[in-house]
């Protein structure tokens, strides 16, 4: 996985992280403007894309 975003945008993901990476059984990290690593549940990707979005719009 690799989430990225421009400097100048202010995105939280390290606060977002710990409810969003377990479903993918995500591992990785990063610092702003960007964060990645590797997942071991291919089959969690909906699930996270869906509550990335989710958490992304109440931001």
């Amino acid at each position: 996985w690799s989430i990225g975003c421009s400097e100048d945008v202010h995105f939280p993901f390290d606060k977002l992280k710990d409810e969003l990476l377990p479903v993918i059984g995500g591992k990785g990290g990063g610092r702003s403007p960007l964060w990645q690593g590797a997942g071991a549940k291919p089959g969690g990707v909906k699930d996270f894309l869906s509550r990335f979005k989710t958490l992304a719009e109440d931001l």
